[in-house]
């Protein structure tokens, strides 16, 4: 599974996914760091952080994931990996 992001509303809800796609161990976490944006268009700022050096995992495959529920917003939705400038 190759690494995903995207959106929908479905009625009064949008719903934003990242999806980090396989990783070949555990240890692995996705997060949403901010949503800014207008009427028009959202920003999604995300990361995606691994196991740190050293660390002990299981040596799984593993699809992390984040579903963030917002208000439904008909605007474009842009995903940035990293944090606002």
């Amino acid at each position: 599974m190759q690494p995903f992001t995207g959106s929908k509303t479905l009625g009064e809800w949008s719903y934003l996914l990242i999806a980090a796609g396989e990783k070949s161990t555990a240890g692995y976490s996705v997060g949403v760091t901010s949503i800014s944006g207008s009427s028009d268009k959202l920003k999604v700022y995300y990361r995606v952080d691994g196991p740190l050096p050293g660390q002990v995992e299981a040596q799984v495959i593993t699809y992390p994931y984040i579903l963030v529920r917002i208000p439904a917003n008909e605007a474009a939705v842009e995903f940035v990996e990293g944090n606002p400038q």
